[in-house]
């Protein structure tokens, strides 16, 4: 049968590439499943450890993602960013981040992620993001980038006026713009800290159950194709043999 089907290689190396993407997309899922399933053991001890005051000296924060942050400053009003194509509930918008200027000198500062507001009537039509200017005492969720964010075009296309509008996360840029230094990391401001918006805070977007789900998918597809294969190649034969 075998040698029948293949008399023609062309399906073969069909069949034989079809399975093998199938194959590795199912295994790529299992992996992402794995790492995120090592993500949430993490945030469920960290948000167990007691919590870790940030000061402007601070510049090793390894081990310290999800930990619940302290930090004491005073909000920078004036100059506030608005993260763009944050989906909720299938609702466009943005998530605030409002650098807090950290007590104690040294002139830095530290982004704080107040929470998610809807998209105005229009773009042009930004949403009223206003803070008072006062010192603050905050806690929330330690987010630490896990790297680098791919991105195209500019952060904040040579946008001017505040809130800015940005489309992307890049610490060095933000800082240009500011015109002081940012800790490499972001607070997610508690729930129940005041002057937030929707906050509802999880660690990762996708849960280690939904990438099984995916391999299983996968994994179906390649078992599907092979006994199409297999079916086809059966009928071939008996074509051929009556």
């Amino acid at each position: 049968m075998r040698s029948r089907f293949c008399s023609n290689p062309l399906p073969c190396l069909l069949l034989l590439l079809g399975l093998g993407i199938l194959t590795s997309l199912g295994v790529w899922q299992l992996q992402r499943a794995a790492e995120k399933s090592e993500i949430q053991h993490s945030y469920e001890i960290q948000k167990k450890s007691s919590p870790v005051v940030l000061d402007a000296s601070m510049d090793d924060f390894t081990g310290l993602r999800y930990r619940v942050a302290e930090a004491d400053g005073i909000y920078d009003a004036e100059q506030q960013f608005l993260l763009d194509n944050q989906i909720r509930n299938g609702q466009a918008g943005y998530s605030v981040l409002t650098p807090l200027r950290l007590s104690g000198g040294d002139n830095k500062a530290v982004l704080v992620d107040r929470g998610w507001v809807p998209l105005g009537l229009t773009r042009q039509l930004l949403p009223d993001v206003a803070i008072e200017k006062s010192e603050a005492r905050i806690s929330g969720s330690l987010y630490v980038p896990f790297g680098k964010t791919f991105s195209l075009g500019e952060m904040d296309a040579g946008g001017i006026g505040w809130p800015r509008v940005i489309q992307y996360m890049e610490f060095s840029e933000i800082s240009e713009r500011l015109g002081y230094d940012l800790l490499p990391v972001i607070i997610r401001l508690s729930p129940d800290m005041t002057e937030g918006y929707l906050r509802v805070w999880a660690p990762i977007p996708i849960t280690s159950a939904r990438h099984i789900a995916y391999a299983v998918q996968w994994f179906g597809l390649a078992l599907a194709l092979l006994v199409i294969a297999v079916v086809a190649a059966l009928n071939q034969q008996k074509n051929e043999d009556d």
